[in-house]
């Protein structure tokens, strides 16, 4: 073999062995390159990922047992342990009027309140028996009296306005039936109608004024039904 073609061959095995190194070289450029210009995905396990749904200490975790607004957080306390209901009517108020009828030569008017509840109520100084009923009018000797009306126009039916009444409002009514002004009589200003008409715009019903004839009120009255004085 001659110089030249040992000179060939030994130039044929470095070239190949400079491709071969030079390869090598640049792939592992390559992948140095890609993990320094990457950025690897969130771990969704981390569990120091604060949005991580299944973190117990999540604010927001619906499920979490200690978030204040736990509407079933018996330790909340913004949770009543009695809930107020709303307030249902416990009686009935009449505005009652009859005309002519001894000993009431002009008429008479008065109240009437009936029971509706379960409970025994107390109105002044009565008690009302569930299903009972009192009636309280302004008379010429005793001024306000309870019940006398029960007695002298039992049997018979009257005309009257009708509405129930909450707790409060039967409280309001009581408040102005008990009041000192009265106690006493006057045929002009201060008669039946003055009382009644007072007593039953006290109870929040439809406002009426005092009239001097109790006929006058019964013409006024509005959505008139009839009672009967058992």
């Amino acid at each position: 073999m001659g110089i030249k073609q040992c000179i060939s061959i030994l130039l044929v095995v470095v070239l190949l062995f400079s491709a071969v190194s030079f390869y090598t070289f640049a792939d592992n450029l390559e992948t140095v390159s890609g993990e320094i210009g990457s950025v690897p995905p969130d771990d969704p396990t981390d569990p120091t990922d604060p949005t991580d749904p299944t973190d117990p200490t999540d604010p927001t975790d619906p499920t979490d047992p200690t978030d204040p607004t736990d509407p079933t957080d018996p330790d909340n306390p913004t949770q009543p342990d009695n809930p107020v209901q709303p307030a249902g009517p416990v009686a009935t108020i009449s505005l009652c009027v009859y005309g002519v009828h001894w000993p009431y030569l002009f008429g008479h008017s008065w109240i009437c309140i009936r029971n509706i509840s379960d409970e025994a109520l107390t109105v002044g100084s009565r008690t009302i028996e569930p299903g009972s009923m009192v009636s309280a009018g302004l008379h010429l000797v005793q001024g306000m009296a309870w019940n006398r009306e029960m007695k002298e126009f039992k049997g018979k039916t009257v005309t009257c306005v009708s509405r129930d009444l909450t707790q409060d409002e039967l409280n309001r009514t009581a408040s102005e039936i008990q009041k000192s002004k009265w106690k006493y009589y006057e045929l002009f200003t201060h008669n039946c109608n003055a009382f009644s008409t007072a007593v039953w715009n006290a109870s929040g019903g439809k406002h009426y004024g005092a009239t001097f004839l109790p006929v006058t009120l019964k013409n006024k009255l509005s959505g008139k039904t009839s009672l009967y004085i058992g």
